[in-house]
């Protein structure tokens, strides 16, 4: 499936509809910290691909195919810290 999306932005991106893609981007959306002498690792999520339209939009696309508690969890948490990008899964 990933692959097959792959393919498709190629083709959007000859088009002109798709400006640039990246793969697996990561975003942290909670840093690390120290908490009684100990690192605590931050919280990270990484898609499969970050998508920016010649509209300006920027989607970040993962392609699981359904939709985990933890997942919608971190949904919140990037589109939060994140405002300007929407998370969709194909």
């Amino acid at each position: 499936k990933e692959a097959n999306y792959y393919k498709e932005l190629q083709m959007l991106k000859k088009a002109g509809i798709v400006t640039d893609f990246e793969l697996q981007p990561k975003f942290v959306l909670q840093p690390s910290y120290y908490k009684d002498g100990k690192k605590i690792q931050p919280i990270t999520y990484k898609a499969d691909f970050k998508v920016c339209y010649s509209d300006g939009r920027i989607e970040i696309v993962d392609t699981k195919g359904f939709e985990t508690q933890v997942f919608k969890i971190k949904k919140k948490m990037l589109e939060y810290l994140y405002p300007d990008i929407t998370l969709v899964i194909i």
